[in-house]
Parts: C-alpha cells; structure tokens; sequence
C-alpha cells in the first residue's frame, strides 16, 4: 500500500484489498484484531488490537490532531459488511484518548454540515454536535431536542436530551421535562419519531415532533439503561 506514492490513505476506499490484507496480516496473531487507522491523506497505518503501545501510540496523534491534512485517525476493523470503529472497553488510558479523537473530529465535520445546511433551511431545527459530562464525570456527546423544535435533525450522538421549559400559564398542565438517555434507546422506544436522513453525512436522523406522555414515561424508566 506504500504505491503510488501519496496514495496510501486512498487503499481504505478499496474494502476488498483490505479485507485480504487483514487475513494475511492476522496469520501470526490469531488471537488479535488488526486496526486500520486513516489517520493522514498520506499515512493509513495497520496496528493491533493487543499491542502494549497502542495507548501511546493514538496519544502521538492525538497530539498532532490539529494537522490539515489530518483525516480521521480512529481505530477500524474490516469485515466482509465493510468498515466498522473500532471501541474498547470505557475507563481505561486508550479509552479517553480514543474519545477524546472521536469527538474532536466528528465535532469538526458536524460543524462544517451545519454551515452547509443552515444555508438550506432555515425552517428546521438543526442540532449540534456537542460535549456534555455526566453526573458521574463521564464526557459523553449529545444533542437536544426540545418541544419547541418542531421539525428537524439531530447528529448522530451517543446520548439525546429532550428538553421542555414549564409554562408561563395557568391553565398549561403539561409539566417541565429534561430527560438524558442513550439516543439508540430513545429510537427504540421511539421508533415512529426518528428516521435516518439519506442525504446526510455524518449521519443524521430526523425527528418530527416532541414524545407523548406514554413515551416520556418510557424515557423516564429507561435512563439507566446501556443496552
């Protein structure tokens, strides 16, 4: 993958190359998961899953993630379905840095959709890409959607806060709501207000109106959950 010169970041686009290269790789370290990392427009580095350096190694280039020519430098496994990121376990060195990557470069593409897309529409609620720490420290990505929003689209986050302000009126009975759980939670439990928008990268997912009652009640239950 060293030629042509400057094309070596171009060899992730073709899957099935790679997909060879991943079993030949592989053939003295079964018990591994080979890692592709298109880190640079010029650089697609192979590591592995087990290598005792590889907390230092995504921290060289994270030290560097301010670099134009930069592309998207996590971790990826290959499958006969295609690429897939690559996640380890939470709470360890490799985790931080690994979240700490994935946000800065997916808050950057997000950022420059929304520029795009802003200058689209200006009908729909368009939502960001952002940082949030939990109660229990934890830096987790989240958009809100709130029940004023009407219609719109969230990015694709690992956690949606649904959002509504009390009412300034008397006769308003709906109560306040601020709910945070997992956003592929809020789309199960919620299937009929999500739908992935097709013309979107990254992704996005449309939303239409603010959950019922019912379905409140079912986010409420559901904070707790992870899977």
């Amino acid at each position: 993958i060293l030629h042509p010169p400057n094309y070596e970041l171009s060899w992730f686009c073709d899957v099935e190359i790679m997909q060879q290269l991943a079993a030949q790789v592989s053939i003295h370290r079964p018990a591994d998961i080979p890692l592709f990392v298109p880190a640079t427009r010029t650089n697609l580095f192979i590591v592995f899953s087990e290598d005792p350096h590889l907390a230092d190694f995504f921290a060289t280039l994270a030290a560097e993630k301010g670099a134009t020519n930069a592309v998207y430098p996590l971790p990826h496994t290959i499958a006969a379905d295609g690429w897939r990121e690559w996640v380890p376990l939470p709470g360890s060195r490799l985790s931080e840095i690994l979240s700490e990557l994935r946000y800065y470069y997916r808050s950057r593409s997000y950022r420059e959709q929304l520029n795009y897309m802003e200058r689209w529409s200006s009908e729909n609620s368009l939502k960001s890409y952002d940082l949030y720490t939990t109660a229990a420290g934890e830096k987790v990505t989240a958009a809100q959607w709130d029940a004023t929003d009407g219609t719109g689209s969230v990015p694709d986050t690992e956690y949606l806060i649904f959002h509504r302000d009390s009412s300034p009126h008397p006769w308003d009975t709906e109560e306040p709501v601020h709910i945070a759980l997992q956003a592929h939670i809020a789309r199960e439990l919620w299937p009929d207000g999500f739908q992935i928008d097709e013309n979107a990268w990254p992704p996005r997912w449309e939303i239409k109106g603010f959950p019922d009652s019912a379905t409140l009640a079912k986010f409420r239950e559901a904070v707790d959950r992870i899977i």
